[in-house]
């Protein structure tokens, strides 16, 4: 009986999601140069290699210098570090496609004349102090969690119509929301606050539409409008409240 010997040849990279992160400032997303791709245990320059710039397919993605999406992509897996910025152009769109944990963690900046699409089920996590979470297009059931706000308060855009929205944030004062939380298709979950209060609103009376629940728990303390401008909130999911906050 002849014996037939299989012979597995294993090419690093192909079996794998490689990991990705910016080499240079100033960089476009699809341009070769712009990146360093790790591969046989060392970063290597991406021009260096056979491999293509960073997709939905890829590993992580850190962008740690400014960059420019000047033709559309997909992406997951990405984070922004702190101080960086993306800057998506006009007419070209970023999307973050859907994958276990945060999808897109920001600890920077993004700004737009294009667009900034979150697939369905994917997650946008707000992990910075103060900032602005970015104006896009939520796909179903996607979420913005903001887990960073400490001791300055956010900007939010009132025209973004998120799926679902949560703040878990051990914040070290009183911070508001400034009104700008209008319309949530989906869950509202206020899960923390640090024992602080989060605002609602700062004194404009203003409509708040949630499509699904609205739960406040941990130590979250939560505050609306004044009888003379009150936040009228319509719920068509359950409310629930669990918070144990204790103020003096």
């Amino acid at each position: 009986m002849r014996k037939l010997l299989l012979i597995l040849l294993v090419i690093p990279g192909v079996l794998s999601a490689q990991d990705y992160r910016t080499d240079q400032a100033g960089g476009s997303w699809t341009t070769n140069t712009s990146w360093e791709v790790f591969s046989g245990g060392s970063w290597l320059k991406l021009e260096a290699t056979i491999l293509p710039t960073p997709t939905a397919s890829s590993g992580t993605i850190l962008v740690q210098h400014n960059i420019s999406v000047s033709s559309s992509v997909t992406a997951d897996q990405l984070t922004i570090a702190s101080g960086v910025t993306i800057t998506i152009a006009n007419s070209q769109i970023l999307t973050i496609a859907d994958d276990i944990g945060s999808d897109l963690i920001n600890l920077g900046t993004i700004t737009t004349t294009g667009t900034l699409s979150f697939a369905p089920n994917s997650t946008y996590q707000h992990a910075r102090d103060g900032g602005t979470i970015p104006l896009a297009t939520w796909g179903s059931n996607s979420t913005c969690w903001v887990t960073g706000i400490v001791a300055t308060n956010p900007t939010l855009l009132s025209t973004n119509a998120y799926q679902n929205f949560v703040w878990e944030c051990t914040q070290t004062g009183t911070r508001s929301l400034a009104g700008n939380l209008r319309t949530v298709n989906g869950n509202l979950l206020i899960n923390e606050t640090g024992n602080q209060e989060l605002r609602f609103s700062q004194g404009t009376a203003y409509n708040l539409a949630i499509g699904g629940d609205f739960n406040i728990s941990g130590t979250a303390v939560v505050t609306f409008g004044t009888n003379a401008n009150p936040v009228n909130i319509t719920l068509a999911g359950d409310f629930d409240f669990s918070s144990t906050a204790s103020l003096d």
